[in-house]
């Protein structure tokens, strides 16, 4: 480690001290009151909903259809109960 003399120590902190000082004026917010920025954004909001609305294009919307109906049922004997597995001829009229 090395030793720096005074003087150049002085200028070093100075110099530290007046880049911080500049990057806090660079990255600070001025301060402005809440009535003119709540009239900024109202007049913002005012500006900018139209155009939006306005530059919105309806896009048609398309059914996609199809040739089968899915169809669900329980086939039941004549007395009622589940008719077990097997090949059965059934007509669907509509």
């Amino acid at each position: 480690m090395f030793k720096l003399k005074r003087k150049t120590r002085i200028a070093v902190y100075d110099t530290l001290v007046h880049l911080r000082t500049r990057v806090i004026l660079l990255f600070s917010v001025p301060k402005i009151s809440n009535r003119t920025t709540a009239r900024s954004a109202a007049v913002f909001l005012l500006l900018s909903l139209p155009l939006f609305f306005l530059t919105r294009v309806p896009t048609p919307a398309y059914a996609a259809t199809t040739d089968n109906l899915n169809f669900q049922a329980r086939l039941q004997t004549g007395a009622g109960s589940i008719a077990p597995d097997g090949y059965y001829n059934v007509e669907f009229k509509l």
